[in-house]
């Protein structure tokens, strides 16, 4: 996120921009994509983590932070396909409107919808189930909750960004070394 430039609200302007910071666009574009590997490979490590005492709401927030990287993996790509594109300053005005069109394309809206979305709910429903099973360390849940609050606000707020800065609490509580509560509790319904 610190390094994806600023991009403006006029489309046909998004190339120059993406020019003007190529290094940084070019790695805020990389690191998003390769950053959605790990981050499936975390939903699922806590997955398997919770499974045992909420397995319920462990494998739809482990479905939902998948599909959330599924999602992200997508955007990232059309991402690069605009950092290749501001390389061709000839090409920029065809290349602005293909962006446009892009995005409100029925084919692209669903992967971004299904990348905040996915992200945003899996990591709710993931730290509520952590939060519930009373496992160690406690803070693990409320951190992952907040990023999954701040990646949504952040979304919300971002003009012509595509990243996730609440994905960066996922690493700080799957670290964590878990040592497990002696005690189970048991839950109701669809929370259990």
């Amino acid at each position: 996120m610190a390094l994806q430039p600023e991009l403006p609200d006029d489309r046909a302007q998004w190339l120059a921009t993406i020019s003007d910071a190529r290094a940084g666009a070019s790695a805020a574009a990389q690191l998003f994509l390769w950053s959605q590997l790990p981050f499936a490979v975390a939903v699922v490590g806590l997955v398997a983590w919770l499974l045992p005492r909420f397995p319920r709401l462990t494998i739809t927030g482990g479905v939902f932070g998948v599909l959330g990287a599924f999602g992200h993996t997508v955007a990232g790509g059309w991402t690069l396909t605009q950092v290749v594109m501001a390389d061709e300053p000839a090409h920029r005005d065809a290349y602005s409107q293909l962006i446009a069109a892009q995005e409100q394309s029925a084919l692209i809206v669903p992967f971004l919808m299904i990348g905040v979305v996915g992200t945003v709910v899996g990591m709710l429903l993931l730290s509520i189930a952590h939060f519930r099973s009373h496992v160690h360390p406690r803070w693990v849940g409320p951190v992952l909750w907040g990023g999954s609050r701040w990646s949504s606000s952040a979304a919300a707020s971002a003009r012509g960004r595509r990243t996730c800065p609440g994905c960066c609490s996922l690493p700080v509580a799957v670290g964590s070394r878990p040592a497990c509560s002696p005690r189970a509790r048991t839950g109701v319904g669809f929370l259990r």
